[in-house]
């Protein structure tokens, strides 16, 4: 059934059963979060709205001058769905991921979140233009209701995910790097390799940014299959 949930009970129920007898440890779980559809919903107006755009120009037909309408929404509209379908769907087909990965695999479509996020913007263009010349409001009236329904977007997103993804004060990979590179001889100039990024990230932030263990060396062996990482082993780095 996939892993979303919209925070309708209607809704949330018919697809995946009773959500009020799930577990305490499912229901206070930092990563259950509703957004009760919201960005969907801005971003499907942006979407629809650019895809139709249209705009007034005056032209020249049959010595008089006429206005007609340029549908110049549509060929923007391309651009942005072929950065989403790309950075997306395509990359689903491609990389034909099998299941059960380690981890979530977002990062992987980021492209196409980008380019949603285009048409959440654009979602708020489009509630100011029904605004304006649909109902005929007043700037003053649109700023403000324009200003309370799209901040209650990103406002409701923050409340949801603010504490799964907040950082601060967590220091396990700092200091498990801090460690690696404190136990290595200090004379020699000493190498340690590693083998994937969880063990070499640490490492490579703590001599980057924290300056700790700048006198060893960091080998990757899962990069030294490559010629730029060979090349790169082959320059001083401090």
């Amino acid at each position: 059934h996939g892993n979303w949930i919209t925070g309708f009970s209607f809704i949330d129920d018919s697809l995946y059963g009773d959500q009020s007898k799930l577990p305490d440890d499912l229901k206070e779980n930092k990563g259950h979060n509703v957004f009760y559809c919201m960005p969907l919903i801005l971003g499907l107006i942006g979407l629809f709205w650019q895809a139709w755009y249209t705009r007034k120009k005056k032209v020249m037909k049959n010595g008089k001058e006429e206005e007609v309408l340029l549908p110049i929404g549509i060929q923007q509209f391309w651009i942005v769905f072929f950065l989403f379908f790309m950075t997306g769907l395509a990359i689903v087909i491609y990389l034909n991921q099998t299941p059960m990965q380690p981890r979530e695999r977002d990062y992987a479509y980021a492209g196409s979140f980008y380019a949603y996020a285009i048409w959440c913007g654009l979602g708020v263009l489009a509630i100011i233009d029904i605004l304006k010349r649909k109902m005929k409001l007043s700037g003053t009236a649109v700023t403000a209701i324009v200003a309370v329904i799209t901040l209650l977007v990103p406002i409701q997103m923050a409340s949801q995910t603010w504490d799964d993804h907040d950082r601060s004060n967590r220091y396990t990979c700092r200091d498990f790097g801090q460690n690696y590179l404190m136990s290595l001889q200090e004379k020699g100039n000493p190498i340690i390799f590693t083998n994937g990024d969880n063990d070499t990230f640490p490492l490579w932030y703590n001599q980057e940014v924290e300056g700790v263990g700048t006198d060893a060396r960091v080998c990757n062996l899962s990069y030294l299959q490559t010629d730029w990482y060979i090349d790169q082993m082959m320059r001083p780095a401090y």
